[in-house]
């Protein structure tokens, strides 16, 4: 697995399977997380996502006030 597989996957996500943003956001965060355990079992050698940053935000809605 390398940057070019996380890319591609989040691009899959996003076009081929129709999630927005913060959806494919999630699937990456769970992708990385089994990652790092590899990482630190010994299974991998280097961490696919050193250089990967995420674009999607979430939305703030602290400025909405309490609904209900």
């Amino acid at each position: 697995m390398d940057f070019k597989f996380i890319t591609d996957y989040e691009l899959f996500l996003r076009i081929e399977r129709g999630n927005n943003a913060m959806s494919a956001r999630k699937y990456i965060v769970h992708l990385k997380k089994i990652m790092l355990y590899c990482l630190g079992a010994g299974w991998i050698v280097g961490n696919p996502f050193l250089n990967y940053r995420n674009t999607a935000k979430a939305k703030d809605f602290s400025k909405y006030g309490r609904v209900g």
